[in-house]
């Protein structure tokens, strides 16, 4: 008989688990992105209207405002999509939308994601549906600066008709 087996080990603090599923079978392969391949925007476009545009980044780049490690490899060495807001001009707003490759209709499809946030005054990220249909109301958003952790963040895609995409739009603001 196999069974799970979870460990913690605190000095302080908690630890929670919840909603744990184990189905018989092997996983489906997911459809993840680590940036860490040689397709580095894994099929992600950039909105020509952006006043910034993401980069595949690494801790390892001089040129970003933080240098972090990638969630995926705890390390410097690996990569993720990056956007640095240099100079708002005061009483502005600047935004900068990425769009995922467009996915057939699906009757339930979980999206996740891990972002880090850091060192801004204003920002809301947020993350929308779209299909023919048009653009939904966002679907997971978050408004401030979480401290120097990556966090991790998923909703649950529903469009059994429509072709659909996710679009992150962070703005931020001086």
């Amino acid at each position: 008989m196999t069974m799970l087996r979870f460990i913690g080990k605190v000095k302080t603090g908690v630890i929670a688990l919840d909603d744990i599923t184990a189905m018989g079978g092997s996983c489906p392969p997911s459809k993840m992105c680590t940036f860490d391949d040689d397709d580095e925007m894994c099929g992600y476009t950039q909105d020509s209207k952006n006043a910034v545009n993401w980069d595949v980044k690494s801790g390892e780049d001089n040129d970003t405002l933080y240098r972090m490690p990638d969630h995926t490899t705890q390390s410097i060495e690996g990569s993720y999509l990056y956007i640095g807001f240099k100079e708002t001009p005061v009483g502005s707003t600047q935004s900068a939308r990425i769009y995922s490759p467009k996915h057939s209709p699906t009757s339930g499809s979980c999206v996740t994601f891990y972002y880090h946030i850091y060192n801004v005054s204003t920002l809301s990220l947020n993350t929308y549906l779209s299909t023919d249909n048009g653009l939904s109301d966002p679907q997971w958003s978050v408004t401030m600066g979480q401290g120097l952790l990556w966090h991790g963040a998923r909703f649950t895609v529903m469009s059994k008709s429509l072709s659909w995409q996710v679009r992150k739009i962070p703005i931020a603001s001086a």
